[in-house]
């Protein structure tokens, strides 16, 4: 018996945003400001709209619902264009006149949500879906790190940041394993980040040992790989050396969500490996193997944990260290801050 073989619909939208939902939203103003004119009369309350930066929103099918319109659909080769939109034209004119990352992040993940819509429902595969997903990894893991100190609001939450990001990896992983070479050249990079996102997890340890040798020894999956073994064996001190290993803007910003986990911990191990009356931990040294940006910040660490400080020194107890009650937001990374602005896009669309 044969297996059933399923038709897809093939969108013939051939423009950012099908031309039913321009009409019906700016006839009811549900325009974003990110889609307008810039001359409009933002006090006055008139928006006029910008067509050619109208981007397809994010819609819920309705209960029942399993009928799609072709014209409402999306190609593929649009939907590389307008992910490249989102993240190149977009995101740089949108920094030059000043708007802040968590209004960006807002626009562009209701946007690539409504682009991946599209592309589970024509079933879009190959090439055109593997650049796709890698763009978007790319921006989920940027936006992790961009926005890590903000707190769980309604415009950004960080586990359904992160659940969007392993959704993404799940589909991009399995296109490798069905793709051609031509598809698979970022492979490497994308495993490697893989391994950096889930950090001492099992089911990313037995994945590396499944890939094929070649792709396996290429040095920066087999950096990814250490690390990873470094976080699971508790060896805080090689996992922020490694850090320095990564040369790409992502993969830093990827294994910085692990930063806090990664310094709790050495606090513990440090509280009963240095406990004595006589031992005193120069916060200097603290400081670089925590690879935290100064000793002030190193200092407000300890306390927020109960370690005490008494002068420029450490002082380690034995069942001093607690786990503080208020949830505590992740320190920033001075080199990740540094970078410069006019280079995002092209991180994030991987020409840098």
């Amino acid at each position: 018996m044969g297996s059933e073989v399923r038709d897809y619909i093939v969108g013939t939208c051939l423009t950012k945003c099908p031309h039913k939902e321009i009409i019906f939203r700016e006839k009811e103003r549900l325009l974003h400001r990110f889609e307008t004119k810039r001359d409009s009369d933002i006090n006055g309350g008139i928006l006029r709209a910008e067509r050619s930066k109208m981007v397809k929103e994010y819609s819920r099918a309705a209960a029942g619902k399993a009928d799609h319109k072709p014209c409402q659909l999306r190609p593929a080769p649009i939907l590389q264009k307008t992910v490249d939109y989102l993240l190149s034209s977009l995101i740089e004119t949108e920094l030059k006149f000043g708007s802040c990352w968590l209004d960006i992040y807002e626009y562009v993940f209701d946007r690539l949500r409504a682009v991946r819509q599209d592309m589970i429902i024509q079933n879009i595969i190959g090439s055109p879906a593997v650049d796709i997903l890698e763009k978007m990894v790319r921006f989920f893991v940027y936006s992790a790190y961009r926005l890590c100190d903000e707190k769980a609001g309604q415009k950004f939450d960080p586990v359904i940041n992160n659940t969007h990001l392993l959704e993404c990896f799940k589909r991009l992983l399995s296109l490798y394993e069905e793709g051609t070479l031509e598809s698979c050249r970022n492979r490497v990079e994308f495993e490697s980040l893989y391994q950096i996102i889930n950090l001492g997890h099992s089911e990313a340890l037995n994945h590396y040992y499944e890939l094929d040798s070649e792709i396996r020894n290429k040095a920066p999956l087999k950096i990814a790989y250490q690390t990873s073994i470094a976080y699971h064996l508790n060896n805080y001190i090689r996992v922020f050396r490694q850090f320095q290993s990564f040369s790409d803007v992502i993969s830093r910003c990827a294994l910085h969500q692990h930063f806090l986990p990664v310094r709790k911990q050495a606090l513990v191990t440090m509280s009963v490996a240095y406990s004595s009356k006589q031992c005193r931990y120069p916060i200097h040294k603290l400081t670089q193997i925590l690879n935290i940006d100064n000793d002030d910040l190193t200092k407000s660490l300890c306390r927020l944990h109960s370690v005490d400080i008494q002068d420029d020194m450490v002082i380690f107890k034995k069942g001093n260290y607690k786990c503080p009650e208020q949830k505590t937001l992740p320190m920033r990374c001075t080199s990740l801050d540094k970078l410069d602005e006019n280079l995002i896009s092209s991180i994030l669309i991987g020409e840098s």
